[in-house]
């Protein structure tokens, strides 16, 4: 979602941080005010690193290159709540509904060229060739996050599992609260974001 080169770089206002591993120089947060600045965000490491890049702190924002291993939830239950939290604000801005994302995540004319076989036989090997085409464009987004390319074979259940959380997500967003570890939290209006996700 978010392009190093353009987080990284000081001229763009994109901004973007993983809150299971910063690293910030003590004087700068607590110049910044800490994590009491971005308190009532829930995204708050995002939220956070935006505040460091308008402040003109300079950004780095990586892979971890083998230096550190994180494991982000450890449960189904904790993997759903996290992700429907985070999905909707991640990709989407003010006014959107997440339906740009859904249509672009889920191979509706694969599907639909497979669904249409039946009266029309050539659409089988089109649904299939397109298909094929999803896959290796998934296998290369798991080679480029070092995740095993033998779990390209999980792509239609993750393309699903990622849309469910999504529109779970964006209820949660509609009806104004999310929940998180057992809390809930009060959401409002997403605010306008740029083309990199962010205010």
């Amino acid at each position: 979602l978010y392009s190093y080169a353009v987080v990284n770089d000081p001229r763009s206002p994109a901004a973007a941080a993983n809150g299971q591993y910063l690293l910030i120089r003590r004087d700068t947060y607590e110049t910044l005010g800490g994590h009491a600045s971005v308190q009532g965000e829930v995204l708050e490491d995002v939220a956070f690193a935006r505040l460091a890049k308008q402040s003109g702190v300079r950004l780095f924002f990586a892979p971890d290159e083998g230096l550190v291993r994180v494991r982000m939830y450890t449960t189904f239950r904790a993997m759903w709540e996290g992700w429907t939290k985070n999905l909707c604000p991640l990709v989407t801005g003010a006014g959107q509904r997440v339906t740009r994302e859904l249509l672009y995540v889920l191979p509706w004319i694969p599907l639909l060229c497979l669904a249409l076989t039946p009266r029309y036989p050539i659409a089988a090997v089109l649904g299939v060739l397109l298909l094929a085409g999803r896959h290796a464009g998934y296998a290369a987004a798991l080679r480029r996050n070092r995740f095993p390319l033998s779990s390209v074979v999980y792509y239609m259940v993750a393309a699903l599992l990622y849309c469910a959380a999504l529109a779970v997500s964006d209820w949660h967003y509609a009806r104004g609260r999310v929940t998180w570890k057992g809390r809930e939290y009060p959401v409002g209006r997403l605010r306008k974001q740029d083309p990199q996700g962010q205010a």
